[in-house]
């Protein structure tokens, strides 16, 4: 049996035109990156498919994250969309009781302007 590939060998990208596969257009983690992040997959026993499956799954668990922070800052926003909404109603509600309440102090300060 020979001996195993070096770990840069044998992760090469596969560069052959009839073997092009979905998974190699992926925006995955650059290799060494992820070697970083998860050395026990930088060991000479590891096969490029393995650190493939292993990257495409470290990719999937982002994109799970991500989108599940971007659900609660969905429902975040709505909240706020609807606390802001309130608080517009109330301030509407607000200048139709100022404008009554000027009205109502007319009379009140017509007396303090009259002369004695």
């Amino acid at each position: 049996m020979p001996p195993s590939p070096s770990l840069k060998t044998a992760h090469r990208p596969i560069t052959n035109p009839t073997h092009s596969h979905k998974y190699l257009t992926l925006p995955l983690i650059p290799l060494e990156d992820f070697l970083t992040l998860y050395p026990q997959h930088a060991t000479p026993e590891t096969t490029e498919d393995e650190v493939m499956i292993a990257r495409i799954k470290h990719e999937h668990e982002e994109r799970e994250q991500l989108e599940q922070a971007r659900q609660e800052l969905l429902k975040k926003k709505q909240a706020l969309i609807a606390e802001n909404k309130k608080r517009k109603e109330d301030l509407a509600a607000l200048d139709a009781d100022l404008e009554k309440f000027i009205e109502a102090a007319e009379p009140i300060q017509r007396t303090f302007e009259r002369e004695y």
